[in-house]
């Protein structure tokens, strides 16, 4: 099958205006976070993108404590070995 006399051109310009009208249908997303766009789009629900954003923040806590933690023992120890060497 060819196309002849400017088929092609008229071939991706049917698929253009088709594009152009379909992308009129979709929700605005400009100045959307990611975790927002897929609340919009119904990837997850609200309250499971809170739930999961949440527990995020907590375990990022508890790495920053457990960091925090491990320095100080480790601080500990190396002001044992300085006052008292064995």
């Amino acid at each position: 099958m060819s196309l002849k006399h400017g088929g092609v051109f008229f071939f991706f310009a049917s698929i253009n205006i088709f594009a152009a009208i379909a992308a009129s249908f979709l929700p605005e997303t400009k100045g959307l976070s990611l975790e927002q766009m897929d609340v919009l789009f119904g990837a997850v629900t609200a309250e499971q993108r809170a739930a999961d954003i949440a527990r995020s923040q907590g375990l990022a806590e508890k790495a920053q404590v457990d960091h925090i933690e491990e320095r100080a023992i480790d601080d500990d120890r190396k002001s044992v070995d300085r006052v008292a060497p064995v």
